[in-house]
């Protein structure tokens, strides 16, 4: 959706002072700068923060999610988002409602942040709110894991995954190309080798990676995974089946052509 579309859409329900600064702001749309893209996006957070606190004036419990995310120039940043009964339809909804810029992924600096949300969203309402928070356990349970058998299910069903976009594709609908596009990565020698790759390291790695992320090993065993792991992994061209890399190869270039 380019800019354009994006205003003609957001005509339809956005406040009355931002639709009367869009019709003097820069008529022609072929003179939208970037500093105009900016002040009407400025304009748009301002309305839908308002929007937000006029929805939780009425809210007592709210839950707090929050996950650092990166945005397009990969700067850190924390994505927070409340859930909460709203009394006034009956509906228990989920809204995002901020990113903040974090330089570190400590506990204690993301509690700052959440707590300074926090006290600037109780000052803005003039509430108090009656916090319900949890933890979740860390991804890194199972993170490693699941890239491991990402890779295994890749490389097990690599002539499927193929067909199944093939088929895709030629139905001509909506993500077809799309598709297609994927369907020339999976049959690219050097992509297929480094799924083959990756699968043989992550199936030594996954445990240790898992274990050093949790912070939950002590530097002897820390070492000692470490110096297997390296030598695993130094074995890891030994252990590739460079037969079965080939057929796998002639069969997806097959399949395509």
């Amino acid at each position: 959706m380019n800019l354009k579309d994006l205003i003609q859409l957001q005509h339809l329900n956005l406040s009355e002072p931002i639709v009367q600064w869009l019709s003097i702001a820069n008529k022609k749309e072929l003179y939208w700068s970037g500093e105009s893209r900016g002040d009407w996006l400025v304009s748009v957070q301002k309305w839908l923060w308002k929007k937000q606190l006029e929805e939780l004036k009425n809210v007592t419990y709210i839950t707090i999610i929050a996950d650092e995310t990166c945005d397009v120039t990969v700067m850190e940043q924390l994505c927070i988002c409340l859930r909460y009964f709203n009394p006034s339809t009956k509906e228990l909804v989920e809204r995002i409602i901020c990113l903040y810029e974090i330089h570190s992924q400590t506990g204690e600096a993301i509690f700052d942040v959440i707590n300074q949300f926090l006290f600037d969203l109780e000052k803005e309402l003039d509430k108090k709110f009656i916090l319900i928070g949890s933890k979740v356990p860390s991804a890194s349970d199972t993170r490693w894991v699941y890239h491991y058998q990402l890779a295994e299910f890749v490389w097990t069903h690599m002539v499927s995954i193929v067909s199944a976009l093939i088929q895709i594709h030629e139905k001509n609908k909506d993500g077809s190309e799309t598709a297609n596009g994927f369907a020339i990565r999976f049959v690219n020698e050097k992509f297929i080798f480094q799924i083959g790759i990756m699968r043989i390291i992550l199936g030594h790695a996954k445990l240790f990676l898992k274990q050093t992320e949790r912070r939950s090993t002590t530097f002897d065993k820390f070492s000692i995974c470490l110096d297997s792991t390296i030598v695993r992994i130094q074995n890891t061209l030994n252990e590739f089946d460079y037969e079965i890399y080939k057929q796998k190869v002639k069969e997806g270039l097959d399949l395509y052509q």
